[in-house]
């Protein structure tokens, strides 16, 4: 369910009815505004709102966005997910969850893509767990650590980013992904340059299904997002689980001295493909949702 909201000048509410009207929504209500900038500015606005479904409302901001009469310049969009509504629509319609607007995905996919003092930590700390989980062959620890490390979400924004042409969103994915990979590591070796014993857990994933896995949890994390009732945090669970153990085995092996080169090429190639194809399988899945090229073409670039 979404509450949509557009700010457009003066005179131009008409025009952005007819483009609502014309993608499935039943009713609009419009409303004169005022606007005032910090410099004294005052400018006459009018705000249309709009109360309906998730797939209307995708249908709507694909015509909004890539209708001539938007403007990115002068008109702005804001969307808010209710806790319910109560309205002339029947239930069942109105709460189908299926499929987000672009713009949902694209600004959770950022949002998630930042690099913070708080992600950098949060991380390191995960490693820490994982890292000693896995010395330990503790399963529980393992999995603690597996569910903060956010490797999903970077991964996810350079498929978005490439298929919709956000490439400074694809950039920031690639950025986020190499710098939690890193971290991963560093943790996995603080971890053992700490407690130098050997490794007790030993249950790698195999080439083959680790990446018939990895391709598996690209198109359902892809589907998480594009729907408000997925839930991503078991599939980030499991995209952790085919990414993070290799970074944390090679912290551990490097302070160890014990890192063979044999059977490091193979998770170096594991670790690889399963990012790949995560990748591959999210931007494909995008695109068959109907999240391409145009669809955000509008909007002002990534800063």
């Amino acid at each position: 369910m979404r509450l949509i909201r557009v700010t457009v000048p003066e005179g131009k509410a008409h025009d952005i009815a007819q483009i609502a009207f014309a993608n499935g929504v039943e009713q609009v209500t419009i409303r004169a505004e005022e606007a005032r900038a910090a410099k004294g500015e005052t400018r006459r606005m009018e705000a249309l709102e709009a109360t309906v479904a998730t797939p209307v409302a995708k249908r709507f901001l694909d015509g909004l966005l890539s209708a001539p009469a938007f403007d990115p310049a002068t008109m702005s969009v804001a969307q808010r997910k209710p806790v319910s509504i109560v309205t002339h629509q029947p239930i069942g319609k109105l709460t189908r969850p299926v499929f987000h607007p672009a713009t949902d995905v694209m600004e959770d996919l950022w949002q998630f893509s930042h690099v913070t003092i708080s992600l950098v930590l949060r991380i390191l700390i995960a490693a820490a767990m994982l890292a000693h989980g896995v010395l330990h062959d503790h399963l529980i620890l393992m999995v603690g650590g597996l569910l903060f490390i956010p490797v999903l979400p970077p991964l996810m924004a350079i498929g978005f980013g490439a298929m919709t042409g956000r490439w400074r969103l694809a950039g920031q994915g690639l950025l986020t992904c190499l710098l939690g990979l890193g971290l991963v590591l560093i943790g996995g070796a603080l971890v053992g340059w700490i407690e130098p014993r050997p490794i007790e857990f030993q249950d790698f994933p195999e080439l083959k299904p680790s990446f018939i896995i990895a391709a598996l949890v690209g198109i359902a994390a892809a589907l998480a997002n594009s729907d408000d009732a997925g839930k991503r945090e078991l599939i980030g669970l499991a995209a952790a689980a085919q990414i993070s153990l290799v970074p944390i085995w090679f912290g551990l092996a490097w302070a160890l001295g014990t890192i063979s080169k044999e059977v490091a090429v193979e998770r170096a190639l594991s670790l690889g493909l399963n990012l790949a194809a995560i990748v591959v399988t999210s931007a494909l899945t995008y695109t068959l949702i109907g999240y391409k090229k145009g669809s955000l073409a509008r909007l002002p670039a990534d800063a």
